[in-house]
């Protein structure tokens, strides 16, 4: 090949590389939604998948490796719930921490980006936000993931807090940086701290600590946030089976075997869905894709390239 020839072939390739990184490059927005900016980060191409993220008052960041692992097939969806990350909230309380408005949220983000139908991906509070969204829009899900996913109804609040224990030295540390005194004086080291003491109680494989870490984000309203929830949640009484029960797309459910929600919780939503599989991650905890990623991306891989 002469000269001009290879020179010809290297612009081409240039060109090819450079139009695959602006195809997998991030872009992001925002969707109005009841007069809150909802904040939402898309990468890849291909089928979408909307990733909800756990708390709630979580980082979105929580999820990226998602992104980082599939954003070459699928085109991933990162939302910012409202009061966390870019997704600003004026207002926080009673009326604006419900179910029902994430929900919305999340079907604004949807609508926004003209996508007629999408994978739901949720872990933990995002797993019942997951299903949440479809009970109400479930033409517009085409497959559910549920990881370590908090309960179809509210019968799983009973016991899944006395299923996280903490060491003595964790219990002083949550002590004392939930104190308002100790947080007002750096409130970013106090939750950095909290979390951190926080999670063992959650996890089997105690060294993945240092890998969810990594993703921590400051999120200053994240306590009040998910306090709120909690107390909606409990007064709502809601129950997602008899909505969920006629929805007929595919349903995969990963749990930890060691989760703190139990596998009754896991159990009592795979009972729900018609067409639902179940895969136990075994000497795992609440967080399968940290704890265990060989095994999550294999189950995770294996469901979502079955169509």
């Amino acid at each position: 090949m002469d000269r001009k020839g290879v020179i010809i072939k290297m612009i081409f390739f240039i060109i090819s590389m450079c139009w695959i990184n602006i195809s997998y490059s991030q872009k992001s927005g925002f969707a109005e939604s009841d007069g809150v900016k909802i904040h939402y980060r898309d990468f890849g191409n291909g089928t979408p998948i909307v990733l909800l993220s756990g708390g709630p008052g979580f980082t979105s960041d929580d999820l990226l490796h998602f992104v980082e692992k599939l954003k070459n097939k699928f085109r991933l969806i990162l939302v910012d719930q409202r009061g966390t990350g870019k997704s600003n909230l004026e207002l926080i309380d009673s009326t604006t921490i419900t179910l029902d408005n994430y929900v919305e949220d999340i079907n604004n983000v949807r609508k926004h980006l003209k996508i007629n139908e999408w994978i739901v991906l949720g872990h933990s509070w995002g797993g019942l936000l997951g299903m949440a969204l479809t009970a109400k829009y479930p033409k517009n899900t085409s497959r559910l993931v549920l990881i370590g996913s908090m309960g179809i109804d509210t019968e799983h609040f009973g016991y899944a807090w006395d299923n996280v224990q903490y060491s003595i030295e964790e219990k002083e540390n949550i002590k004392y940086w939930s104190n308002p005194e100790v947080k007002i004086q750096n409130p970013e080291r106090a939750a950095y701290e909290m979390y951190s003491s926080l999670l063992p109680g959650r996890l089997y494989n105690k060294e993945a600590k240092r890998e969810i870490l990594k993703n921590f984000v400051f999120e200053p309203n994240s306590f009040e946030i998910a306090s709120l929830m909690f107390i909606h949640l409990k007064n709502l009484k809601y129950d997602l089976k008899p909505k969920l029960v006629d929805f007929k797309k595919p349903v995969l459910i990963i749990q930890g075997r060691q989760g703190f929600l139990g596998g009754w919780t896991a159990f009592t939503i795979f009972q729900t869905f018609p067409n639902c599989e179940i895969e136990f991650i075994e000497k795992c905890g609440h967080f399968p894709f940290e704890e265990r990623p060989m095994e999550s991306y294999k189950v995770l891989n294996e469901f979502l390239n079955s169509f």
